[in-house]
């Protein structure tokens, strides 16, 4: 099933409740081409989008979600979507951001705090206060055919948009000890346990 995929947990700085409401305008316009948005991360507490999936059906089905995922389950769901976003309003890092790319899937996501290093120019973004900002991010996210590949084991990864643009990705090939090092802890990252169970210490570099 086509969907576009969110991952971490759910809480009021990650600005699910903006992004629902994009995803609300933007159902309106395309229908049943929209994808499905899935999310996927544990509820906190503080969370203010359930009153509002539950008024609006969850969006006329057009929303999931899903949480104590395994390993596994978490590399599926990247595999196979269409692309990530993340809607943050504050992040001291950003592993989903690092994580999308490193598993070959373009994100869509905020503009602010230690996002944009992590994503660089390959990330689209949008600001996350700015309601059409997101929109107009998610539309060209849904327009584009964005890809992220490898052409074999001992190249770069690539990017491309619409298969017109050949971009070096965000994490390139290096012969430095140091990044090679770095690299493995991102790749390490990715296949640990999200949802507050990954060990900041692996991100240190």
């Amino acid at each position: 099933q086509d969907y576009v995929l969110y991952v971490r947990s759910l809480g009021l700085r990650k600005n699910h409740l903006s992004l629902l409401k994009s995803w609300q305008r933007l159902a309106a316009v395309h229908g049943d081409k929209l994808p499905k948005l899935v999310l996927a991360g544990s509820r906190w507490k503080e969370s203010n989008i359930f009153p509002f999936l539950k008024q609006t059906r969850w969006l006329d089905g057009k929303v999931a979600h899903v949480s104590g995922l395994a390993d596994a389950d978490i590399a599926a769901l990247y595999r196979n979507c269409r692309f990530t976003v993340y809607p943050s309003l504050n992040e001291g890092w950003g592993l989903p951001v690092g994580e999308s790319l490193w598993m070959g899937k373009p994100c869509v996501c905020a503009d602010n705090s230690s996002l944009p290093e992590v994503g660089g120019k390959w990330v689209t973004y949008f600001r996350a206060d700015d309601l059409a900002s997101m929109d107009a991010a998610l539309e060209r996210a849904m327009k584009y055919d964005m890809k992220i590949t490898r052409a074999d084991s001992s190249s770069a990864p690539k990017a491309t948009l619409s298969g017109s643009v050949n971009l070096v990705a965000a994490y390139p090939r290096t012969e430095s000890a140091g990044d090679a090092e770095l690299k493995q802890k991102i790749k390490s990252a990715v296949l640990a346990k999200l949802d507050g169970q990954v060990d900041v210490a692996m991100l240190d570099a």
